[in-house]
């Protein structure tokens, strides 16, 4: 469930109580209009770790690539 933060300075965020991978505890998750929740504590976003390990996977894939003259 997600909490608008009124009055707080966050203007248009909102928070949730969520279990974080990286803290390994339930904690607070802001979201910015239309974006992912990002924890409060350390920053981790699952969406983001997904992303980073999707071009990980790109990149790796292009440095296995040969050309037929490099034999």
């Amino acid at each position: 469930m997600m909490t608008r933060l009124r009055d707080s300075g966050l203007n248009g965020m909102k928070a949730s109580v969520e279990y974080c991978k990286e803290c390994r505890k339930q904690t607070v998750h802001y979201t910015a209009a239309g974006g992912w929740p990002v924890c409060h504590s350390c920053g981790y976003n699952a969406e983001l770790e997904k992303l980073a390990h999707m071009l990980d996977r790109r990149q790796a894939d292009k440095s296995r690539k040969r050309w037929p003259w490099d034999k």
